[in-house]
């Protein structure tokens, strides 16, 4: 008796991605979309002059990275479904985007607090002193800075929200996981190692292609940060001759 079919774990590989696009795909971008947006509110709170404010952003922040995201989405999708009887009309991968936008808010605030924190104020000051609007210094000076910081965790954030959906299928959604555990129930379990080890292999792949992204980007802005400071070498030699 052949243990395991090759064959079978390649054929299953494209049965799983259409689900990815499907769902994985399109739940991450909104998420990384909108999760920006109150990850950024947030920061802000936590970054500002209000106590008030702050204390409300890190007891969020805190109180959410402390609950496990299966919890999360539990408590999300059976919970709001029964205080809320029509919601349990929607589709289901609004609950998992919901969770996800959660998850990333929390996590994108404190990548970006501490982006900005790395940066010496005295790099915010020196713009402004010749001649720099905030706006023109935090665009020009401070956010490139602290996006190449928050450029690793950005990452590992990305790889995070992608292995994160496949709990989708624990409340009925059929993203790849929820594929394969279809496929399986269907086959009666005879080829469950293989149709598992494709969800894997899609997986392994995606995060491979975030890592390489990430780090393309990475290098992109050293040689920048090198051309840059080879320009201006050459120019205050130019100004001394």
């Amino acid at each position: 008796m052949q243990w395991f079919d090759w064959n079978y774990l390649f054929n299953s590989v494209p049965k799983l991605i259409p689900p990815f696009f499907q769902v994985t795909l399109l739940c991450v971008i909104t998420t990384l979309i909108i999760g920006s947006v109150f990850g950024f509110l947030l920061a802000l709170c936590k970054l500002g002059k209000s106590r008030l404010l702050r204390g409300f952003a890190y007891s969020i922040t805190d109180i959410i990275r402390s609950m496990p995201f299966l919890v999360m989405l539990f408590l999300l999708y059976y919970g709001l479904g029964k205080f809320f009887p029509k919601l349990n009309a929607i589709n289901k991968i609004y609950f998992l985007e919901l969770t996800l936008i959660i998850f990333a808010s929390c996590r994108l605030s404190e990548i970006m607090r501490s982006a900005y924190e790395a940066i010496d104020k005295s790099q915010m000051e020196a713009a402004l002193s010749v001649g720099l609007s905030a706006s023109q210094a935090l665009t020009r000076i401070v956010i490139p800075q602290a996006a190449y910081i928050a450029l690793p965790n950005l990452g590992n954030l990305l790889v995070g929200m992608v292995l994160e959906t496949a709990l989708g299928f624990t409340i009925g959604i059929y993203d790849v996981m929820g594929t394969a555990k279809l496929i399986n129930a269907r086959e009666y379990g005879a080829h469950n190692l293989e149709i598992y080890l494709a969800a894997a292999l899609i997986y392994w792949v995606v995060s491979l292609i975030i890592a390489a992204l990430t780090g393309g980007l990475e290098k992109m802005h050293k040689k920048d940060r090198r051309r840059k400071q080879v320009g201006q070498s050459c120019s205050r030699k130019g100004e001394a001759a």
